[in-house]
C-alpha cells in the first residue's frame, strides 16, 4: 500500500516538474529570439542615427562650401 502511495506521489511530482519545465520551455522559446533580436535592433538603430547625423553634417559642409 505504501509503495502505491509513494508511486502516486512520485508521479504527481514528475507532473509538476513537467508543468514547470513546460513553462520554462515556452519562456525560453520567447526569450531567445528576443535576446538575439535586441542587440541587432540596437545596432540597427545606432547605425540609422549615425547615418542621419552623417548626412546632416555632409549637407552642412556642402552648404558651407557652396557659400564660399
Amino acid at each position: 500500500m505504501a509503495s502505491i502511495l509513494f508511486a502516486v506521489l512520485q508521479m504527481q511530482e514528475e507532473m509538476q516538474l513537467t508543468v514547470l519545465f513546460g513553462h520554462y520551455h515556452v519562456w525560453r522559446l520567447f526569450t531567445y529570439p528576443v535576446m538575439v533580436l535586441l542587440p541587432f535592433l540596437l545596432i540597427m538603430t545606432i547605425n540609422a542615427q549615425l547615418d542621419q547625423a552623417l548626412n546632416e553634417r555632409k549637407s552642412e559642409l556642402y552648404a558651407a562650401a557652396k557659400q564660399d
